[in-house]
């Protein structure tokens, strides 16, 4: 049994101002990426036959990418100064051509389809990105700012009402870098927005490129070892035992379910298996492309496929 001793004023859900701030203080147990999973309230997952029949997504984002006319949309017929310098070439569509940059997307197009039509008010990178992203037009006082009120990007919509079975912490992963612009701005539409940092995407700054480079937030604490993290964990649960027997609201259940998630993650090392990517032969790595974005792509893959 675990005793918390003093008196102190009590709120109105009968938790005691001591005892709000002792929840608040787990962190400091010695293990920070429950932090990042923390959230205000749970979920409310979607559990319907209709939401969709994707089961994956991998979203590729250009900031300032090749352009229409060099790669889906070659406008052969159109003026000089407006039609690619590219040859179309035929794909497997009759009537369909694309550039001739990308011969094994030609030979697929049965698999995919061209949108002509999205266009946004804005010729701002950093606004249309944001209306791309989130499905809504910036109405802020600058795009190139992030800001707690923002629309929350799709990936985080996907991850609060369908969360992977496998990695609910990493329903949504950025990666090898967040969103910048220029002078390196972040700007907006790229976080949950007023949903909260609960269902904020996971950002993974890092090069996979890179066989040395080592996942931060996947490492322990030099400071704390594994029996030491054991130890934390079961005051952990003594004391969320405690606190259960007098929580009305939910949150606690909520916070427990992200900490054990978090826990997950560092001790059975499921999740960083995920992203070792140097199991890949060399012939596959080599085939995604040797930079940190083609290998980017071939780790959401990995991760897909997990």
């Amino acid at each position: 049994m675990l005793s918390i001793l003093g008196k102190s004023s009590r709120l109105c859900d009968q938790l005691s101002r001591r005892e709000w701030l002792q929840i608040g203080g787990i962190g400091a147990l010695g293990i920070s990426l429950a932090d990042l999973m923390a959230a205000p309230a749970a979920g409310a997952v979607v559990d319907n036959a209709h939401f969709g029949r994707a089961k994956n997504v991998i979203f590729l984002w250009l900031q300032g990418g090749p352009p229409q006319h060099e790669t889906f949309d070659p406008k052969p017929d159109a003026p000089l100064e407006v039609r690619g310098e590219y040859r179309p070439i035929s794909t497997n569509i009759p009537g369909i051509q694309i550039s001739e940059l990308l011969p094994r997307t030609a030979a697929i197009a049965d698999k995919y389809a061209i949108v002509r039509s999205l266009v946004t008010s804005s010729n701002l990178h950093s606004a249309s990105g944001y209306h791309v992203l989130t499905g809504y037009p910036y109405q802020g006082p600058n795009p190139r700012q992030i800001n707690p009120t923002d629309w929350p990007y799709f990936g985080s919509i996907v991850k609060m009402l369908k969360p992977s079975e496998v990695f609910p912490a990493y329903s949504t992963v950025w990666l090898p870098d967040a969103m910048r612009l220029n002078d390196n701005v972040q700007p907006a539409g790229q976080t949950a927005g007023f949903l909260g940092s609960a269902w904020e995407p996971e950002k993974i700054v890092w090069d996979p490129s890179n066989t040395d480079a080592q996942i931060e937030k996947f490492q322990l604490r030099p400071e704390l070892p594994k029996l030491r993290l054991a130890a934390r964990r079961s005051l952990l649960a003594e004391m969320n035992q405690h606190f259960r027997r007098i929580d009305k609201s939910g949150l606690l259940e909520s916070y427990n379910r992200q900490t054990q998630e978090a826990y997950s993650v560092l001790t059975t090392g499921r999740a960083l298996a995920a992203f070792d990517i140097d199991k890949e032969p060399d012939s596959v790595r080599r085939r995604y492309g040797t930079s940190k974005w083609g290998q980017s792509v071939l780790l959401a893959r990995r991760l897909i496929e997990s």
